[in-house]
């Protein structure tokens, strides 16, 4: 299926010094990067939530017709 050529070819590019350094330099940094993210999920303290109060409905300033609202002023 394949030739002489192309298997010698491939196992050559796959054995070269370039790609070896770079496959293991990816291994490093995958390493380096899944161990920081394991000490930062593992650092932070698990505060319980708090939820916050809803705020009680603003006091509405509608008013009815006739009503006085205290600033003397007409609809």
């Amino acid at each position: 299926m394949f030739s002489k050529e192309l298997n010698e070819l491939i196992f050559s590019v796959i054995t070269s010094w370039q790609v070896i350094v770079v496959t293991i330099g990816i291994v490093i940094y995958i390493f380096i990067v899944s161990s920081v993210a394991q000490l930062y999920h593992s650092a932070r303290p698990k505060e319980p939530k708090v939820k916050k109060p809803k705020k009680e409905a603003e006091a509405e300033v509608v008013t009815e017709a006739g009503e006085d609202d205290g600033l003397g002023l007409e609809d």
